[in-house]
């Protein structure tokens, strides 16, 4: 961490500002109207870095002042514990005076730079707007260092204000008076900066889904026309804007139009896909393929919730790469999900689509107990791609969500049997690099009962099990299979005939 400069916060997209060498306080007065650069340049070399709020990230800090209020931080873990985040999932960093900072990403805005912590919550502040900052690592103050302490500085939790507002002491404030427009999600703000194009057809089509993207989460007109002449979009709206602007407008009002009433019609259906998630989230998976079905059942979920659509396409490697398996697990648990009615296939695969399914309808009374935890992203991380950590990942998942419990308990809530529980604890318990015998620890034990520890990096679980960027090779094996795939499509091979074969685009069938 001692190697972080001003400008590798740059390259991940934060502002920043320096900071009075061995202080806390901005080194330039007017630092909110001046770009990091031109204050870099006029700053001492020993400056400690500050982070500002804001800008194209919409990066905002949740600072717990523990010295106040000790269980500040411990209530800021559970609150982000119950919008989906486990502490892995974003910035942790410990403060010179022992607070804490939480990094995150707030869609949407607040009126101001920053607000007070509700006693009720806890000791500190929320800070989200451009006049706001705090100290980041490796800054030092007063001999002590800011350190990061868990999660990853490239990855920070997406959060809408009306999350945020019940924690603030002004809590009448409501979403509608204080949000001036609405969340992007995370897969709009790529098609807005102009990347992911290539997995559409054309231009157009990949304009009319950044639309339906916006539509889905509250954008007017009014707000897509803003985003589309701030940001490049796919390039089709910003060409006929240079030939004709007044024609443009139009095109981009049919556009949101189409949008508006795909996502007016389709609500139903990702209604249905989040119960589904909540469904798969709140039972047992028993047996030996268990974990497996449940990690495939959720990316199944997951692809329809994202569509919007009672029907939805999905290749075989999109559902591994969700669920973290390979291509032929994938697609025997999505042959054992059919058979068992969980999915139905709709339309089976042709030579350039994949197979189309539908979701099962799921009864909301057999939700027995709702969870909020992300788990499809989470079973696919590369710490859980060594052979067996499956249902390890299931478990662990449990602790996270439900606090610290006994091997029956688990094994009650996951299915699992009470062996394969106690295996994948002391799995957990001691995980160890063959090389320098350094030892790391997912789970403790409690008497009879075993909890999770709070803010371990998988990322370097995942180094020590040796299963590191084992997910984005196998991303870029598929993204090389696609590419080929398409190429021997245009010059009119059949799928028969490629020299590369294209695994698993349709399932065997169900005797």
């Amino acid at each position: 961490m001692n190697a972080l400069t001003w400008q590798d916060y740059a390259d991940l997209g934060y502002d920043t500002l320096p900071l009075t060498p061995g202080t806390k306080d901005a080194f330039i007065p007017n630092w909110p109207q001046l770009s990091p650069a031109e204050m870099w340049e006029r700053a001492p070399t020993d400056s400690n870095i500050g982070l500002r709020c804001g800008g194209e990230l919409r990066f905002s800090v949740l600072d717990a002042d523990d010295k106040d209020n000790p269980q500040t931080s411990g209530n800021v873990v559970c609150w982000l514990a119950g919008l989906g985040y486990t502490p892995d999932e974003y910035p942790l960093v410990t403060t010179p005076t022992n607070g804490r900072h939480f990094y995150l990403t707030l869609a949407g805005t607040l009126s101001g730079h920053w607000r007070e912590l509700a006693a009720d919550f806890g000791a500190g502040e929320f800070r989200y707007g451009s006049g706001a900052y705090v100290g980041a690592v490796p800054s030092v103050v007063k001999g002590s260092a800011y350190r990061l302490i868990g999660g990853d500085l490239r990855q920070l939790p997406r959060l809408d204000v009306k999350d945020v507002l019940p924690l603030l002491k002004n809590k009448s404030t409501t979403p509608k008076d204080a949000v001036s427009y609405a969340p992007i999600s995370d897969k709009g703000w790529e098609l807005l900066r102009g990347q992911g194009i290539d997995r559409y057809p054309s231009r157009s089509e990949a304009e009319q889904a950044l639309a339906c993207s916006l539509a889905s989460t509250g954008h007017d007109f009014e707000s897509v026309l803003r985003l589309f002449l701030t940001y490049p979009a796919a390039g089709k709206f910003a060409e006929l804007h240079a030939a004709d602007w007044q024609n443009a407008i139009r095109w981009l009002r049919l556009t949101c139009e189409k949008a508006r009433q795909f996502t007016a019609a389709d609500s139903s259906a990702r209604q249905l896909a989040r119960q589904a998630l909540a469904w798969a989230n709140s039972r047992p998976w028993p047996g030996r393929t268990g974990s497996t079905d449940h990690a495939v059942f959720l990316a199944h979920a997951t692809i329809a919730e994202r569509t919007g659509r009672a029907t939805y396409g999905a290749s075989i490697r999109e559902l591994a790469e969700l669920a973290g398996v390979h291509c032929d697990t994938a697609a025997n648990a999505t042959r054992r999900l059919l058979a068992a009615h969980r999915v139905l296939l709709e339309t089976p695969a042709t030579v350039s689509r994949p197979n189309v399914y539908r979701l099962c309808d799921v009864q909301v009374s057999d939700i027995h107990s709702p969870s909020t935890v992300k788990e499809c992203p989470k079973l696919a991380h590369d710490a859980f791609r060594a052979r067996g950590w499956k249902s390890v990942a299931e478990i662990l998942t449990a602790l996270w969500e439900q606090g610290p419990q006994t091997v029956s308990e688990l094994a009650e809530r996951t299915g699992r049997q009470r062996r394969t529980v106690r295996e994948a604890l002391n799995r957990m318990a001691r995980i160890v690099d063959a090389v320098t015998g350094e030892e790391v620890s997912l789970v403790v034990s409690e008497g009879k009962k075993w909890r999770a520890v709070l803010g371990v990096d998988l990322d370097h679980v995942a180094r020590l099990l040796g299963t590191a960027g084992k997910g984005k090779r196998e991303q870029e094996r598929h993204a090389e299979e696609r590419r080929r795939h398409r190429r021997a499509l245009a010059l009119g091979r059949h799928r028969e005939n490629l020299f590369l074969p294209v695994l698993c685009e349709t399932l065997p069938s169900i005797s």
